[in-house]
């Protein structure tokens, strides 16, 4: 999955919520987000794997 998309569902989900996916900060390797109180780390690559992504997704959900 891209990052792009990635970061698109995962403002859906915040949207979803009454919230917002607020950055937090530039990592070594992974950016850090957050979602009502969540933090999220996404890695910064351009393709993410499925299963990566599936579990930010889901850490997402329980927010």
């Amino acid at each position: 999955m891209k990052q792009r998309e990635l970061l698109r569902q995962l403002t859906k989900i915040a949207d979803d919520k009454g919230a917002t996916l607020e950055f937090v900060r530039h990592g070594g390797s992974h950016d850090m987000y957050r979602i009502l109180g969540q933090t999220l780390f996404l890695p910064r690559h351009r393709e993410i794997k499925e299963g990566t992504a599936r579990s930010i997704i889901r850490q997402a959900e329980e927010a």
